[in-house]
């Protein structure tokens, strides 16, 4: 990213936070490295921090429409600790148009929540198509893809050693739709949750492309 673009992003997330409050939080993001993507956090909501993982969502929506991905706005959120969060991301471009980041607001509206007659109207959300409700927040690459699989197994409705080998093509190839063997490490990660070795997920791969 280039780097006076990521210094005004950088102060517009600052002023964001010094509006808002501890409610607030916004993390900027650089695709140019998705296993060490957050270049910027400023507040703390998430527990995000420099040096951490893309989110799981915001990054699946930007492979799967490219340059042609449309922001995120005021969509729903809920943390691993239960706190609802209504989120905005915007998606980072160079001046060529190309999609090289994203720059996301979360913002704590547990309480409001629990005054929603005062203040229904801020506390109303979008729908996202495919949105998750869980919390896909992590601190590390293998943290963000165990909840990748783990959001792709509960789908299938059966815990890895209970899957037969076309359940297990099935969340492999759910997988390569996501864009998560674009993350090195991937197969062998894939391959340790799943009980099974890296040369049969290469092979689930060359079925899941081949088809």
């Amino acid at each position: 990213m280039d780097k006076d673009l990521l210094a005004h992003l950088k102060r517009t997330a600052d002023a964001i936070v010094a509006v808002f409050g501890g409610n607030a939080e916004v993390v900027i993001h650089d695709f140019a490295d998705i296993e060490h993507s957050i270049v910027h956090v400023a507040g703390d909501i998430t527990g995000r921090q420099v040096g951490g993982p893309v989110s799981y969502h915001p990054y699946r929506i930007a492979c799967e429409n490219g340059d042609a991905t449309e922001d995120l706005l005021g969509y729903r959120y809920m943390t691993k600790k239960g706190r609802v969060l209504k989120c905005s991301t915007v998606y980072v471009r160079d001046r060529a148009g190309h999609v090289i980041g994203c720059f996301s607001i979360n913002f704590d509206v547990s309480e409001y929540i629990r005054m929603a007659n005062a203040v229904a109207a801020f506390t109303a959300f979008s729908d996202i198509p495919d949105s998750t409700p869980r919390d896909m927040s992590s601190a590390t690459f293998p943290e963000t893809l165990d909840s990748v699989i783990d959001a792709i197994v509960l789908d299938i409705g059966k815990p890895p050693s209970d899957m037969s080998k076309d359940d297990r093509i099935r969340v492999v190839g759910a997988l390569e739709r996501a864009g998560a063997f674009m993350y090195k490490g991937a197969v062998p990660r894939v391959a340790q949750l799943l009980g099974t070795s890296r040369y049969t997920i290469y092979g689930y791969l060359r079925e899941t492309r081949a088809g």
